[in-house]
């Protein structure tokens, strides 16, 4: 069986780079502990904000529905829904 080096290059290259790779990621945490730390950490999200994304959920759920309902009201007719009841 002969060896391919074409292989061999291609893994020695990908073994080198993931080493390289993993020692520069490990010397920049030991070097910036604090910047890896503030990565880490998410920004405060206060109470009011919250409340607002909240509100901005329920106003695109609400807008949906509101679009919706009156296109099932007309064509309400056309639909062909499986019954519920014959699934038991």
């Amino acid at each position: 069986m002969e060896s391919n080096p074409s292989r061999r290059a291609v893994l020695l290259n990908a073994t080198t780079m993931s080493l390289a790779t993993t020692a520069s990621l490990l010397g920049a945490t030991l070097l910036f502990p604090d910047a890896a730390e503030a990565a880490d950490k998410e920004p405060e999200v206060t109470a009011t904000e919250n409340s607002m994304r909240e509100h901005g959920v329920i106003r695109r759920a609400l807008l949906v529905y509101f679009e919706t309902v009156p296109k099932l009201r007309v064509f309400a007719a056309t639909l062909k829904l499986p019954r519920f009841s014959s699934s038991m």
